[in-house]
């Protein structure tokens, strides 16, 4: 995860953020949202790096309104599902590939998505 500190002038302006990251594992989902929220409370933005679904989860759509960053994710069957039903617009990242190597000038965002 990484974490986002708010460093303030002498009048309380946020003026710089410093970012910690380090990897932590979580037994559950309200046991992140449960950090997360304690450090929103002093001004600090806790979000995950690179999530995991559990083999033993069956829905086709989780929904993490508490978490934007994820917004949602769908199961592979689900995402052919739609490609094959002609549906558009809509961008599948796979979850084992993090942002840094998705995203970016050279990111292999490109290389799904031409």
């Amino acid at each position: 995860m990484d974490t986002d500190i708010p460093i303030k002038n002498r009048y309380g302006v946020n003026v710089e953020t410093t970012r910690t990251s380090e990897i932590r594992k979580f037994k559950s989902f309200s046991e992140f949202l449960h950090l997360k929220e304690s450090g929103w409370a002093r001004g600090v933005t806790i979000y995950p790096v690179r999530s995991f679904v559990n083999d033993s989860v069956t829905s086709s759509i989780l929904l993490f309104d508490k978490v934007p960053i994820l917004g949602f994710l769908v199961s592979e069957q689900l995402k052919n599902e739609l490609e094959e039903n002609g549906f558009s617009g809509i961008e599948f990242r796979p979850l084992e590939i993090p942002d840094e190597e998705w995203y970016g000038p050279n990111g292999l965002r490109k290389q799904f998505y031409n």
